[in-house]
């Protein structure tokens, strides 16, 4: 569980948060949350949806119980320690695909992934 203080901190350098929340009547939709900062650039909204998407996929294959909140908490810490690494390769490998991930071109102002 990220304090507050990490989490403003993240938001002034990253531009954007990701946390794993609960959706629906009876609260039993898993889903990754992204808060996007105004204005933020392109390339950290990107990298805001690579987080997600990211995150997403580590519970996913892990195959979490989401009833285990310290689980699903490690997780997310594991995630958010690999996130930079994860991204500068990455963004390295879509750099020489030919992908200008400075310029992509997403229209949304904040995004949930659905976990299945």
């Amino acid at each position: 569980v990220r304090s507050l203080r990490t989490l403003i901190s993240t938001f002034r350098d990253e531009e954007y948060i990701t946390t794993i929340g609960l959706q629906g009547r009876a609260r039993q939709k898993v889903v990754v949350l992204v808060a996007l900062k105004e204005n933020i650039s392109a390339l950290k909204k990107t990298k805001a949806y690579f987080h997600a998407y990211y995150l997403s996929n580590m519970l996913t294959h892990k195959k979490v119980n989401f009833k285990d909140k310290s689980l699903v908490d490690k997780i997310e810490v594991l995630v958010n320690d690999q996130i930079n690494n994860a991204w500068e390769n990455f963004a390295l490998n879509a750099d020489k695909s030919g992908w200008d991930l400075s310029s992509s071109e997403f229209q949304s102002d904040g995004y949930l992934i659905e976990i299945a």
